[in-house]
């Protein structure tokens, strides 16, 4: 069953990846450096292509586990065979190196060819283990207000 990827992330991952690579053209660092549109953590869909792959894994922080070459197949069979995901491969990185997301690169990567990939930007990391640490969930409000009504 091979379940394409909606125009719409499609469409958003094109304009994201253009952005981006038009950033690194104007100041001539790394696609993801620094090029960020927010100084606070976020996270949208880029068309990675395999160069956009390469690069990011050249740039992996050293505390990163190790491969495990069975799962990097599992990822891969994913996206070959199943197609697209509702939350899709994910990879999270801060101001110049990947945190998050090695697996998922290296099966990109034996892919070879471009997919839309939800890329975390300035993803925070714990400074013992170098790991990324996810944004904590929205949550809700503990009281009413006028201003702030909930939705009921």
């Amino acid at each position: 069953m091979n379940i394409r990827v909606p125009a719409k992330v499609m469409a958003s991952a094109r304009k994201n990846q253009q952005w981006y690579l038009g950033e690194k053209k104007k100041r001539n660092l790394p696609w993801w450096h620094h090029h960020c549109r927010s100084p606070q953590q976020y996270s949208e869909y880029v068309l990675l292509t395999p160069a956009m792959v390469k690069e990011l894994l050249a740039c992996l922080l050293p505390t990163h586990r190790a491969l495990s070459a069975a799962y990097i197949q599992r990822i891969l069979k994913s996206i070959k065979e199943d197609g697209w995901q509702k939350q899709g491969p994910m990879a999270s990185v801060d101001s110049g190196n990947l945190v998050d997301g090695y697996h998922t690169l290296k099966a990109l990567e034996a892919y070879g060819k471009s997919y839309p990939v939800l890329v975390t930007f300035n993803a925070t990391v714990n400074p013992l283990t170098g790991q990324a640490i996810p944004p904590p969930p929205p949550k809700a409000p503990d009281h009413r207000s006028i201003d702030d009504p909930w939705d009921v």
